[in-house]
């Protein structure tokens, strides 16, 4: 064996003196070569693999100066170019047409004691009053005579994952993070990255069956001139089941709930957003303790046309009960989905059909591209005001959304929404009209 262990090392060494890069590439390979041919047997092949490993996370330390506990990094980025454009036939309304642009870059460190520190970066417009920039928008509009774009956080976090085997995962969030919910963006905006602190816990029933279990403490606002502040506290199960080479199915159900909603003020937070009940100070008058189900069934075909791979055909819906509000506090979307877009020479096309009253959910976390024309300001707003496209609650109609990625690193997607306020503001006036987006997405 210390014959063994001077050649291997020789040839190692060799190596390393060519790059730590290399030499971590390689060890392996010679180590399987060495086993191979006999020289070595299993149990002594692990005790060099533990061996090198230790003398390649020591050298790249040393080389690239970063410390032994990071054993990973890992970079993701992305740039978003979109068209956006929102149109109406009634008089008054006005046509826009965008062009706009989304950036993103982030590092995740793996460390030592199964932690993880990350970050990102991304664009962000700001939405005024109190605020660096849009909580449920990462999108920059081209123009302003093309004046500097500002930069934001859109995550920043410390993840410890401590529970890892063949049946049980588990995990601790804290800071600006991910969203651990499955939730649609009839709840949560995809760009919404929640502060505060989530755990999740997944269990593997069987090969077939998995389940899990998400809760969620989200800070929403610190009020200086009070001790109440707003929290969000939420609790998701999901069981994802495969029924056999064919057929699958999921179903969720969850809860959330908003404490000291009368904080969020129009003018105490981002007031992106419009539907909500609210008083013409713009407290809002209801509570927000949503009860939520949804369930979706899947069905994968051997192929499609145009189509690389198997094909899953997906039929779900969502339907959502505020227990806070007396009225106007349900919100339900169902529809199907054809394909899934991601991998070179895949492509989707979904339709759906939501309606979102105005207290079935808190308006200012949910899907910034889904909204109707407010032919006036509401009460708490400034008086008057020309018309204008909105997102938010108190919004109905279909979504038609079709996607395709020629490469692994491009996908290009189009949307298209039909749409009207439940309750038109002011009563009676015209409030249809449609948005349809186009974009172009590079990963790197």
């Amino acid at each position: 064996m210390t014959e063994t262990r001077k050649l291997f090392f020789t040839c190692a060494m060799a190596i390393l003196a060519g790059g730590t890069t290399a030499f971590g590439q390689s060890a392996d390979a010679l180590i399987n070569k060495l086993l191979e041919k006999g020289i070595l047997n299993v149990k002594e092949a692990n005790e060099l693999r533990e061996e090198t490993d230790k003398n390649f996370s020591a050298a790249y330390s040393e080389k690239s100066g970063m410390p032994e506990w990071v054993t990973a990094l890992k970079f993701t980025g992305d740039l978003r170019l979109r068209y956006d454009g929102i149109y109406s036939d009634v008089p008054g309304l006005v046509d826009r047409h965008r062009a706009r642009f989304r950036l993103r870059y982030g590092v995740v460190a793996s460390l030592a004691e199964d932690f993880e520190v990350g970050f990102r970066l991304a664009s962000t417009a700001s939405t005024g009053g109190n605020s660096a920039g849009d909580p449920v928008s990462t999108n920059e509009t081209f123009g302003n005579n093309a004046n500097r774009k500002p930069i934001g956080i859109d995550l920043a976090f410390v993840r410890w994952s401590p529970i890892e085997t063949p049946d049980w995962t588990g995990s601790f969030s804290v800071g600006k993070f991910e969203n651990p919910f499955s939730f649609s963006e009839m709840l949560f905006d995809n760009d919404y990255t929640p502060e505060g602190l989530a755990q999740t816990l997944g269990y593997r029933i069987n090969e077939d069956h998995q389940m899990r279990f998400s809760l969620g403490q989200f800070i929403l606002d610190e009020i200086g001139t009070s001790s109440r502040d707003a929290y969000m506290f939420g609790a998701q199960t999901r069981l994802n089941s495969r029924w056999d080479e064919h057929w699958q199915s999921s179903l969720t159900f969850g809860a959330l709930s908003i404490l000291n909603p009368r904080t969020l003020t129009s003018a105490a937070v981002p007031d992106v957003n419009r539907g909500n009940t609210r008083t013409a100070a713009g407290v809002l008058v209801h509570d927000y303790n949503l009860l939520i189900a949804d369930a979706a069934v899947t069905y994968t075909f051997d192929s499609a046309p145009f189509y690389k791979g198997k094909f899953p055909v997906r039929l779900g819906g969502e339907y959502i009960y505020n227990l806070g509000a007396p009225n106007k506090n349900v919100a339900f979307g169902f529809g199907p989905t054809f394909g899934k877009a991601g991998k070179r020479g895949t492509w989707e096309f979904s339709a759906k059909y939501k309606e979102m009253q105005a207290d079935s959910v808190y308006e200012e976390t949910v899907d910034s591209d889904y909204g109707a024309f407010y032919f006036r300001n509401p009460p708490y707003d400034s008086p008057g005001g020309f018309p204008t496209y909105s997102a938010g609650t108190n919004v109905r109609g279909p979504v038609f959304r079709f996607s395709y990625s020629p490469f692994d690193f491009l996908t290009l997607s189009t949307m298209y929404a039909i749409t009207e306020l439940i309750d038109e503001v002011p009563p009676g006036s015209p409030s249809d009209g449609s948005k349809f987006i186009f974009d172009a997405v590079f990963r790197f």
